[in-house]
């Protein structure tokens, strides 16, 4: 752990031995989940929200294991390993989710309507969808800002990773493994 961090922040530095001790991370990708927890904290203070990106390339590589953990850590967090363009703006609006998504390699296609949910989501000034709704199909504005996470095997739209902090996962070698 890098003693500067420990020293200038007791609470990042604590996150950074929650995620060490059950995640094989490289150092730059270790330092970069409990930051990414603080903004999920303090959005707040931000006009731009950042996505996490967990890639791996291939099964068996902690994906699930580190939105587990940051379930863990951050504020109305809610893990899903499916959900709607639709399900995004609604979760993100009705609660302030912090919104996790697994899976995400298995419906999220670049040419979908959920790349387009997740890049609204990226300033607090255009964090809005537009959709009607209600029995007079009235036009009802839904708030896309909030901290989310996106767990995939393989890249995602280049849009989306434009606007993310990617972590690049690896699987553990045998003698790597940590016990949960």
């Amino acid at each position: 752990m890098d003693l500067a961090l420990a020293s200038s922040a007791p609470i990042l530095a604590k996150r950074l031995n929650l995620f060490e001790r059950y995640l094989t991370l490289p150092e730059g990708p270790a330092a970069a989940l409990p930051l990414w927890v603080c903004h999920a904290w303090t959005l707040d203070a931000f006009h731009i929200s950042p996505l996490l990106v967990l890639h791996s390339p291939t099964k068996r590589c902690g994906k699930t294991t580190t939105l587990d953990l940051i379930q863990q850590v951050t504020p109305r967090s809610l893990l899903a390993s499916n959900i709607s363009p639709a399900g995004v703006f609604r979760v993100v609006d009705k609660y302030g989710a912090t919104l996790l998504i697994d899976e995400a390699d298995s419906f999220m296609r670049p040419e979908s309507d959920m790349r387009n949910v997740h890049n609204a989501g990226h300033r607090r000034t255009s964090a809005r969808i537009v959709r009607s709704s209600g029995d007079k199909h009235e036009p009802t504005v839904f708030s896309a800002w909030g901290p989310k996470a996106v767990a995939s095997i393989g890249s995602l739209a280049d849009t989306v990773e434009d606007r993310a902090i990617i972590v690049r996962l690896r699987r553990a070698l045998p003698e790597e493994t940590k016990r949960l």
